[in-house]
């Protein structure tokens, strides 16, 4: 990539989130919209834009103008103004945060299938964490323009490089709970003691960090402690739970199977301690956590 020299002449497009199309052409006028620039045969760039958007499934809405297109219609028009110019990277900047969350979904499938057939670069900017874990071959997180961690989707949230990356990745996010970690014996700000495998010299001031699906929930009032039902939500194959611990804060927990809840309900709570992500009063990962 170079900055050096003609933008036209850098190989590189860009797929916005806002609407660039020109309302008053047709989508086959759209497709090829600035290749007269590079002095084209007309025939040439109509073999291209039929060849587009055959690839697209879109061949169908070449006559057609923007506003009789869908949400994603038109998404797919701005990513065949890319592929017509054959650039060599393509750059999306959270392109798809305006669509529903169905056409979300049916972009990311559109876009995994085009980066699989047309071999090329895409630099895809999102706040989206399903569209970061599920598009992406290798990602980078950034905080506040400064790269926190650079890996594979599933690095980020199986090791995390610290506290933030480990709280972006998931919904709901992984439970931190602050406490001591000391002589084989950890000690939880909200007044829980547990035994470790694992012990510090000292006395250190740590956050544990552990995964809603890694606790699992007693109806009988069985594990490491008690808590109480604040709220709940059942997704079919899912149980969210959200229930309180003694210092007042919430722990949140995913079953992947429907259990009968209440709110004010006490149930009792399990966890190995192993599989803790500890991170230090910097926020970065002190061990990582087994699995």
């Amino acid at each position: 990539m170079s900055n050096n020299g003609p933008a036209s002449e850098r190989g590189l497009t860009m797929v916005v989130q806002c609407k660039t199309h020109c309302p008053h052409m047709s989508v086959r006028r759209n497709l090829p919209f600035g290749l007269g620039n590079f002095r084209m045969p007309r025939n040439a760039i109509g073999r291209r834009v039929d060849s587009v958007a055959k690839l697209l499934h879109i061949d169908k809405l070449l006559g057609r103008r923007p506003r009789q297109l869908s949400g994603g219609q038109r998404q797919l028009v701005a990513i065949g103004r890319a592929i017509v110019r054959k650039s060599i990277i393509f750059l999306f900047d959270e392109s798809h945060s305006h669509l529903d969350a169905e056409l979300r979904l049916q972009m990311r499938v559109e876009i995994s299938s085009l980066d699989a057939e047309l071999g090329n670069k895409m630099i895809y900017v999102t706040h989206d964490q399903i569209e970061a874990m599920t598009v992406a071959d290798g990602s980078v997180v950034l905080r506040d323009g400064n790269v926190e961690q650079i890996g594979k989707p599933l690095d980020f949230r199986n090791h995390p490089a610290n506290k933030f990356v480990a709280g972006f990745i998931d919904a709901p996010q992984m439970n931190f709970l602050s406490g001591t970690l000391g002589d084989s014996v950890l000690n939880f700000d909200s007044g829980m003691t547990r035994s470790a495998s694992h012990s510090a010299a000292g006395s250190h001031k740590i956050t544990f960090g552990i995964r809603q699906e890694e606790i699992e929930v007693s109806l009988e009032g069985d594990g490491n402690g008690q808590v109480e039902v604040r709220n709940f939500e059942q997704l079919g194959s899912l149980s969210n739970i959200y229930a309180g611990i003694p210092n007042g804060d919430t722990l949140s927990v995913q079953l992947d199977r429907q259990i009968p809840l209440q709110r004010g309900q006490i149930t009792g709570f399990s966890y190995d301690t192993n599989i803790f992500h500890k991170f230090g009063e910097d926020g970065r990962v002190l061990e990582q956590a087994n699995g």
